[in-house]
Parts: structure tokens; C-alpha cells; sequence
């Protein structure tokens, strides 16, 4: 809902950094696992956090799928973000 907001927050530092930024939104739908159990569960299907810190992010896939695996903790609670394509987020849910 705020993604308007946030890409136009993010574009406005384009030339300090000298970076082009692009919108990409609609190519990418989340899952968010968190909890406890969330290593186990991901780790399940192949998408490990093992060894993983807050904020950091790798890019795998699963069933062929693109997907990037973020450890924000912006749920207070360990676990990650997976970022995948909306066709294939039903099938990964």
C-alpha cells in the first residue's frame, strides 16, 4: 500500500548515489515466514537462513522460480522474506 511512497523516497536519492532506480513492484509478490520454527520450515524447501544476520538477503530459487530470501525482522521475530513471482506465490504458499 505504500509502495508510491517508498519508491518515490527511494528515487530522490538517485543522483546522490548515482544510481538509476526502478520501480519493480509488480514482478515480485512476499511471503513472509517468521517465528521459532521459520529455519526449519524454509529450510524444508530448500531456502536456508542458517548462518544468516538481520538484513541480510541471497537470491535462490525454488521450482525453477527467481527468488530472494531477505532477513529484515521487521516482524521482531527471526525469519525471512521470500520475494517471488506472483504467478508462482500461490503454488510457493
Amino acid at each position: 500500500s505504500n509502495t508510491d511512497v517508498a519508491f518515490n523516497w527511494i528515487k530522490s536519492y538517485e543522483s546522490k548515489f548515482r544510481v538509476t532506480v526502478t520501480n519493480e513492484s509488480s514482478l515480485w509478490a512476499q511471503v513472509a515466514v517468521q517465528g521459532p520454527a521459520s529455519a526449519k520450515i524454509l529450510s524444508a524447501i530448500g531456502l536456508s537462513i542458517d548462518g544468516k544476520r538481520p538484513f541480510d538477503f541471497y537470491q535462490s530459487s525454488w521450482e525453477s522460480a527467481p527468488v530472494i530470501v531477505a532477513c529484515t525482522g521487521y516482524t521482531g521475530e527471526w525469519g525471512a522474506e521470500i520475494f517471488i513471482s506472483p504467478a508462482k506465490v500461490v503454488a510457493f504458499w
